[in-house]
């Protein structure tokens, strides 16, 4: 997937964490440290985010507005996205996202996500974990 500013500029390639588990109201978190290493504002907030389980705590940091990622050749604009401190991965695509979308998962023997007929492959296992 892609990621970009509203406005088209600083595009990185990114892998992202598709979690079905993750029912934030936002659809999508991404890590501080890409955040900040995307040179995207983040806007403070009082947000509360819950886990699995019940011994871990996430810091929500804050949001980050008008932001784009692209799925294949296709574009989802989100106008918030939530920041958290301590995320595994860059990127968490949650259910929301994929709802607000209408992004399917494929579990076929090529699995995929798959958006208005066009299909993105999924990597099912890393090798090491995403550079946050």
């Amino acid at each position: 997937m892609r990621l970009c500013r509203g406005d088209g500029s600083n595009v990185e390639e990114v892998r992202c964490l598709v979690d079905k588990g993750n029912l934030i109201p936002h659809g999508v978190a991404i890590s501080h440290t890409f955040a900040r290493r995307m040179g995207l504002k983040i806007v403070p907030g009082p947000y509360k985010v819950g886990t699995a389980s019940k011994g871990q705590k996430i810091q929500a940091i804050g949001v980050v507005r008008n932001v784009v990622f692209g799925v294949g050749s296709k574009m989802c604009p989100m106008q918030e996205v939530l920041v958290l401190e301590g995320l595994s991965h860059r990127v968490n695509l949650g259910l929301n996202f994929l709802i607000q979308n209408k992004i399917s998962l494929n579990y076929g023997q090529k699995p995929s996500l798959v958006m208005q007929g066009e299909e993105v492959e999924v990597i099912c296992q890393l090798d090491e974990p995403s550079t946050v």
